[in-house]
């Protein structure tokens, strides 16, 4: 997938075919979501600072119309604007999956402030300054570098992703994008339908975490707990929940994958996003930000 429409902050009008560009404040009058008027209150709150609500208003949104692109997009919006860089980074693979993602004009108009744009992305890029090995927020920055036009320094954070991600397909189609590797590059990444290099390793630096493969059955338990996740091919997944002496707990919806998050969309419950570290080919431990402190992940095990 090529990104399109991204112009630099300070580029006088509009690059390329703005039509193209996916847009916010004005839809296909021939297709209206049900959940525009959600989508404009959660907007209005965005543009005045109150991030919390408008991710709320985001995710109402999201319940009335779960397969809107741009509503996904700007739910990314709200949680990088409070520094949830795993859950955003989740939202954006997702998207730009399948669509181009906005243009500078757009981002602005959704902004309203360029001032806090400006002081959100400066917090993020010193986060990927101290935090150089996390994946989640190098996309999340090499997202907003595409958005303002500046190829090189996307590239540059994709290739942190890359690096670390090796199975992220759509980080690397992001990358060939902007910077198509070269045959005579000994640093070129491989070719979608080869095997992933192996990351770099030294007698005593940690290896990279291995890729695994979400699709299947797993299970969990916390205590006398058990969690059974089922995922398909076409990312769909069931999440049922055994509580110890309760009746069973079950959510239906999509998944979306990004970097080490992923995110469970369930238009009953909402969304759940939570960091998976693979252990090997057959588990990986499940960590939710909101948990208190302290409190152990969940390890998820395939089923026969």
């Amino acid at each position: 997938m090529i990104i399109n429409n991204y112009i630099p902050a300070d580029a006088p009008a509009a690059a390329g075919d703005a039509g193209q560009a996916a847009t916010v404040a004005d839809p296909p009058a021939s297709q209206p979501s049900p959940g525009d008027a959600a989508v404009d209150a959660a907007l209005a709150k965005f543009k005045a600072g109150d991030y919390a609500a408008a991710l709320a208003g985001f995710d109402q949104a999201l319940k009335l119309s779960p397969k809107d692109s741009v509503i996904h997009e700007v739910r990314a919006l709200a949680l990088f604007a409070l520094g949830r860089y795993p859950e955003a980074a989740a939202a954006l693979n997702a998207v730009l999956a399948t669509a181009p993602g906005m243009d500078w004009t757009t981002m602005s108009n959704v902004y309203g402030s360029v001032d806090a744009y400006t002081g959100h992305l400066r917090k993020l890029e010193e986060f990927c300054q101290t935090h150089p090995d996390d994946a989640a927020a190098h996309f999340v920055l090499a997202y907003h570098y595409l958005v303002g036009g500046y190829s090189d320094m996307a590239a540059a954070a994709l290739r942190v992703v890359v690096a670390k991600q090796p199975g992220d397909v759509v980080a690397k189609r992001l990358l060939d994008a902007i910077s198509p590797a070269k045959d005579d590059d000994p640093a070129a990444t491989p070719d979608a339908g080869s095997a992933p290099a192996p990351a770099p390793t030294t007698g005593t630096g940690p290896s990279a975490p291995p890729d695994i493969d979400l699709v299947g059955g797993w299970k969990a338990a916390s205590g006398k707990d058990t969690i059974e996740l089922e995922v398909t091919a076409d990312s769909a997944f069931t999440w049922r929940a055994r509580p110890d002496g309760k009746p069973a707990v079950d959510l239906n919806g999509t998944i979306e994958t990004a970097a080490d998050a992923v995110a469970l969309v369930s238009e009953s419950a909402g969304t759940m996003v939570a960091k998976v570290t693979p252990r090997d080919a057959n588990s990986f431990e499940f960590s939710l930000p909101s948990a208190p402190s302290g409190t152990p992940p969940l390890v998820f095990t395939r089923q026969p």
